[in-house]
Order: C-alpha cells, then sequence, then structure tokens
C-alpha cells in the first residue's frame, strides 16, 4: 500500500463553501487524505462541511475515519473532531 500525501484543514470562521473549494482543490493537486478538524463550537461545522463535499462528490470520496476526544490548547483542554477523507481514484 502506497502511502500519499495528507493535508489537515482547521475549520474556522471561513465560509463551508471556501473549506469546500479548498478540499476539492487540495485533491486536484493531488493530495490524497484530507484531515478535517474542527474544535469547540466549530465541531459541527467540521461535521457540515464532510456532509456537503460528500453530497457534492459522492462515491468519488471515500471516509476513512472519525477521531473524536480533546486537547490542551492554549491553557485549556478543547473537545475536537477529526474527519479523514481520502479520494478514491
Amino acid at each position: 500500500m502506497s502511502t500519499g500525501l495528507t493535508k489537515t484543514v482547521d475549520i474556522g470562521k471561513k465560509s463551508i463553501d471556501d473549506y469546500i473549494f479548498e478540499i476539492i482543490v487540495s485533491f486536484q493537486e493531488g493530495i490524497d487524505t484530507v484531515i478535517i478538524r474542527g474544535y469547540g463550537a466549530h465541531i459541527s461545522k467540521a461535521v457540515d462541511i464532510y456532509n456537503e463535499l460528500y453530497s457534492r462528490l459522492g462515491d468519488s470520496i471515500e471516509l476513512l475515519n472519525v477521531e473524536i476526544g480533546s486537547e490542551r490548547r492554549g491553557g485549556r483542554v478543547k473537545p475536537f473532531i477529526a474527519i479523514h477523507v481520502k479520494r478514491k481514484y
């Protein structure tokens, strides 16, 4: 199995369409796996981005893994979600 390139997209205040565009362009540039990561209040937005990405690309992407946890950021413990998405060839 060959290991491809991975890109992490941290979800923030940009619009959902901006993140969708960034992910699609990443796939077109040769990135094999994208990790959509949202912290705190942006967890639901990360899920919305995955759902929108799936509705646009359908069977050309594959959901690999979903991580849910928490980590210390800036002196606080923040919950996060990391959605691993791979493009199919």
